[in-house]
């Protein structure tokens, strides 16, 4: 699994773990219950609006629920059409990778 970075105002090169333990500090400082309030809504309304990812294909991309439910259709219907692959037929194919 790859690490995600992001490039900081500053020009330095931060994984998500450092970002978020970053904001983490941030919010156990903050007294203001304003600020903590804008913050909570800040990122609700973010999160409510994002995809969440359910999964993975076999070539990496992501899948939210959405894909992740078309990608298991279009294999029920693979199946009914008979376009499928016995273990045997995949186990010979591995001999030759």
């Amino acid at each position: 699994m790859t690490k995600t970075l992001s490039l900081s105002k500053e020009g330095s090169m931060e994984s998500i773990a450092e970002i978020k333990s970053s904001l983490h500090k941030y919010i156990v400082d903050i007294e203001d219950l304003e600020i903590l309030e804008q913050a909570k809504e800040y990122f609700q309304s973010k999160l409510k609006n994002k995809k969440t990812i359910v999964g993975y294909t076999s070539d990496g991309r992501p899948l939210d629920t959405e894909a992740y439910k078309r990608e298991i259709d279009e294999a029920r219907q693979h199946v009914k059409e008979g376009k499928t692959i016995s273990q045997e037929q995949i186990e010979k194919a591995s001999e030759n990778w």
